[in-house]
């Protein structure tokens, strides 16, 4: 199993090799990185609000006017 170990405060280097003689950067660490959407939450909820809200409306409307007492 090869070593790890940090060099600086921000950077992660693993030796490999004959007896650890070579060394590779692993990791630059950062204060803040960048990610990327992986799933459209905001895009579904709201195609999905859009679709069902309507027919949920109208059938609480109607059961309402229903049971409401004069």
């Amino acid at each position: 199993m090869a070593r790890k170990r940090y060099s600086d405060e921000n950077t992660i280097y693993q030796w490999y090799g004959a007896r650890g003689a070579n060394r590779r950067k692993l990791y630059v660490l950062r204060r803040s990185a960048k990610l990327r959407r992986r799933f459209p939450f905001y895009e579904d909820a709201e195609r999905i609000t859009k679709k069902v809200s309507p027919q949920l409306f109208k059938r609480n409307f109607r059961k309402a006017v229903e049971t409401a007492r004069r």
